[in-house]
């Protein structure tokens, strides 16, 4: 066997130690930097196992919102994995924002989040379920955690700015935010907040609406280490997408409405420009089936299946960053 794709629970890697010895093992991949789970990897790479790690978040986003004392036990053992991941063969990761920024002298391949071709085929053959509200309402919809990072609060001051009646904005999701959403829908009778549904609900009534709007804040933690998988499902539904273009989106931003600025005004510029015609759709269409030919999951673990057979490394090469 060329390679194990594991999951990172130190337990089930110490589980399987004897099974990936007798199947010649020769190249494993986990998820994260557990610091137990890096001392194992270490402990292979003594045995002439390869070893990558697959880095697709950071432990820095869970310190905000700890006590301090658990923000220090945190920051040692998983600080602790990070430095010892160093000494790895080499890292997979969503963006590359933050081996750019901390000059991490390591092989890595950058993938991109990927699709399901037989769900994404399987969307496009089913048929459209009933528009939510009146025909003549202009639907924009918001899912996902509902956090700061994810824009929130921008979208829903945003919202309110304008007064026309016709506009609809659906909440969807849940999130330490969940309070701010539920009191801005009883506060503005346009607003509605229907909290976390089952995904493929979800997701006929993002291909039913009219825009669909996703925000990233550029500078935060989680847009240095991972890559919003919540931008492909949106992409997926063929509707119109809103997005603020937030370091390492890359192609598919040729398939957004470009919110240039993150911030009030820059949301309530795009909306505006929409519905009174002045900004123009995305410089490209049919995004789904772009990201079935270009995204499929197939083709994404054969790029990983090259790098850690040596193969398809990046070249390291180290820019400012704006943030």
């Amino acid at each position: 066997m060329d390679a194990l794709i594991s999951g990172s629970g130190y337990l089930n890697l110490v589980w399987r130690m004897r099974e990936m010895k007798q199947s010649g093992v020769s190249n494993i991949v986990v998820t994260g930097y557990d610091l137990r789970v890096m001392l194992l990897l270490l402990a292979f790479r003594m045995r002439g196992i390869r070893a990558f790690a697959f880095i697709y978040d950071s432990h820095r986003q869970s310190l905000k919102e700890s006590v301090l004392a658990k923000r220090i036990l945190i920051e040692l053992y998983f600080g602790m994995g990070f430095f010892l991941a160093k000494f790895l063969d080499g890292w997979i990761v969503l963006n590359d924002d933050f081996i750019i920024r901390n000059k991490i002298n390591i092989p890595y391949k950058k993938i991109d989040v990927g699709v399901e071709v037989g769900q994404h085929l399987e969307r496009q053959g089913s048929s459209i379920g009933k528009k939510p509200g009146r025909a003549k309402d202009v639907i924009i919809l918001f899912s996902g955690t509902l956090n700061e990072d994810n824009g929130l609060h921008i979208l829903v001051e945003s919202f309110r700015s304008m007064t026309r009646s016709d506009l609809k904005l659906h909440i969807y999701g849940d999130g330490h935010l969940e309070e701010f959403a539920r009191q801005s829908a009883q506060e503005d009778n346009r607003i509605t907040f229907f909290g976390r549904i089952e995904n493929g609900q979800l997701v006929r009534r993002q291909r039913d609406a009219t825009y669909l709007v996703h925000l990233r804040e550029p500078c935060s933690i989680t847009s240095q280490y991972s890559y919003p998988s919540k931008l492909i499902e949106y992409l997926c539904s063929d509707t119109p997408v809103l997005s603020n273009l937030f370091p390492g989106i890359g192609e598919v931003a040729d398939f957004v409405i470009p919110i240039t600025d993150y911030s009030v005004a820059g949301v309530t510029h795009a909306l505006a420009g929409l519905l009174d015609g002045t900004i123009p759709g995305p410089a490209r269409t049919s995004a789904s089936s772009w990201l079935a030919v270009n995204r499929g999951w197939g083709r994404i673990a054969s790029e990983i299946e090259s790098f850690v057979a040596g193969r398809g490394g990046t070249a390291r090469s180290w820019s400012p960053r704006p943030c």
